[in-house]
This record gives C-alpha cells, sequence and structure tokens, in this order.
C-alpha cells in the first residue's frame, strides 16, 4: 500500500502533462492517434503561414493566389487519389486549409499595420524554404486523411477547432481550418 501511494504523486503528475498537452474539447470526444496527429499537422501547415504572410508583406504581395492555390488543390487531389480519397473530399480539405491560410495571413497583416512589433527580417524565401515545408506537411495530411482510423464528424472538427483555438487562432481561422471535417 505504502508504495501505491508513493507512486500516485507521480501518476497525477503524468495525468495532468498529458491532460496540458490536448485541448479539452466541448464534446466527449475521443481522437484517434491519427486523428490527434491530423490536428497537429493542420496547426504545423498554419503556423507557415506567418512566414508566408511576412514575406509577402515585405514585398507588398497580395494575400491571394488563384492560380497557385488551384495548382496546390490539384497537387493535392493527385496525391490523395494515388491513396484512395475522393477528388471532393481533398478539394473540400485543402480549400478550407487555403482559406484558413489566408485568414490568418490577414489577421497577421492586419496587426502589423496597426502597430504590432514586426518580425525580425530574415533570408526566408517562399520558393526555396517555406512551400516546399508545405507541401511535405500536406502530403502528410494525405496520408492520415486516408488512415481508416480519421473519420469526419462534428466531433472530430470540434476537437480540431479547440486544438487551434488553444494555440492562439483567432475563432474564424479554426473554424474554417476545422470545417471539412465536420
Amino acid at each position: 500500500m505504502k508504495g501505491v501511494l508513493r507512486a500516485f504523486p507521480g501518476w497525477l503528475l503524468l495525468l495532468l502533462i498529458g491532460c496540458a498537452s490536448v485541448p479539452s474539447p466541448g464534446t466527449q470526444y475521443a481522437p484517434s492517434p491519427a486523428e490527434r496527429q491530423l490536428a497537429i499537422l493542420i496547426e504545423r501547415r498554419l503556423s507557415y503561414s506567418y512566414e508566408v504572410a511576412w514575406f509577402k508583406y515585405q514585398r507588398q504581395l497580395p494575400i491571394a493566389d488563384a492560380g497557385r492555390e488551384a495548382a496546390v488543390i490539384r497537387a493535392m487531389e493527385q496525391a490523395g487519389a494515388a491513396k484512395g480519397l475522393s477528388a471532393s473530399t481533398v478539394s473540400a480539405f485543402f480549400a478550407a486549409q487555403i482559406a484558413a491560410s489566408r485568414e490568418f495571413q490577414q489577421e497577421v497583416m492586419q496587426a502589423w499595420n496597426q502597430g504590432r512589433a514586426l518580425p525580425r527580417s530574415s533570408q526566408v524565401d517562399l520558393e526555396r524554404d517555406i512551400r516546399p515545408r508545405i507541401l511535405e506537411v500536406s502530403r502528410e495530411m494525405i496520408a492520415l486523411l486516408a488512415d481508416p482510423s480519421v473519420k469526419t464528424s462534428p466531433g472530430l472538427a470540434a476537437y480540431v477547432y479547440e486544438f487551434l483555438r488553444a494555440r492562439e487562432y483567432s475563432p474564424n481561422v479554426a473554424d474554417v481550418a476545422s470545417a471539412p471535417l465536420k
């Protein structure tokens, strides 16, 4: 009994650490490991949007690039087809991720225009550095979307929404990014 009581604080600490790393969605949804990884990748892809925004801000480039966005969606549809995913599923998912990225870029640029501190200047190049990382994450997302344990549902969408909100993305960005998972 003494051994159990001595171990109890350690187990409690592990439980608290585990709970702190994953948001508690409003529902009792229990995501699969693949669904948790998908949420991480959605956030990672969005985080690259900060660098994209800074690159475009410095060069006064528009946020939207319809031709580039269409090319990305076509490439992801092809990658998804190779994994057995329908073009409509892949298109809807990546159109939402791109829209969330545009929204996030808009929010960040607006904050910079209103006086928020600018990032330190970097030599990061959109084509050479940022887009390859976005493409890599997008391919990982395709693999997870093809995983049978990833099931679109309101619970998964709520989990991803809360995951993004816990990382301080706006309600609008979180909503747009999680919408195709409903």
